[in-house]
């Protein structure tokens, strides 16, 4: 026989849940039961709780202990407690699948926030053109105007230059025709200014 104050760590720990056994108690409360102990005091421990029938609720850092003993793990996240069914192995497996989901989640969350941005995108574009319309209106009618205006001058020049050919007036038909060339030339500016704004 050995004096209790004999005793090492782990014969001590042994020798108390051998008490609280004898006792009759149902519920043990641990505080990091496996430190300080040596490996073969850790694996008596581990049998002797193993064979506890009752409840044992114990924080512990030691994942073999956990993987051991525990039915549930208790985890203090965010300052939050939760709670996972199952060992340790268990807990880092739930934990994982959790961090998938709520990588997909966060991801899908994404998307749909690019989604959206696209679609308010899409949608304040014909809103900017509603804005840029009464611009392009007064530039299209002014347009409309100049082309107008050529077309009726191109038109009484092209009876100047009938008139002048049937008189056979070489230098009036000269002068004429450079005229008209230069007017048609407008022209064609004018109605290229008048298909871009009706395009934008």
């Amino acid at each position: 026989f050995k004096l209790v104050g004999d005793l090492s760590g782990g014969e001590r720990s042994r020798l108390a849940l051998a008490k609280l056994t004898l006792e009759g108690a149902n519920f043990l409360l641990l505080d990091e039961p496996t430190n300080h102990l040596d490996i073969a005091s850790r694996e008596i421990l581990e049998e002797v709780l193993a064979d506890f029938n009752g409840t044992i609720l114990f924080v512990s850092h030691d994942r073999y202990l956990i993987n051991a003993l525990a039915t549930q793990v208790w985890v203090i996240e965010d300052g939050e407690l939760r709670v996972y069914g199952g060992n340790y192995s268990d807990y880092e497996e739930q934990r994982r699948r959790t961090e998938e989901k709520e990588g997909k989640r966060k991801e899908e969350e994404g998307k749909r926030k690019r989604r959206r941005k696209e679609e308010v995108i899409v949608s304040r574009t014909p809103f900017d053109k509603i804005l840029n319309l009464s611009g392009e209106l007064s530039r299209t009618a002014e347009l409309e105007k100049d082309i107008a205006s050529l077309e009726a001058q191109l038109a009484a020049l092209g009876e100047e230059l009938v008139a002048a050919s049937a008189a056979q007036d070489v230098e009036s038909l000269r002068e004429l025709g450079l005229e008209y060339q230069r007017m048609d030339e407008e022209l064609q500016r004018l109605l290229a200014q008048w298909a871009e704004v009706g395009v934008a």
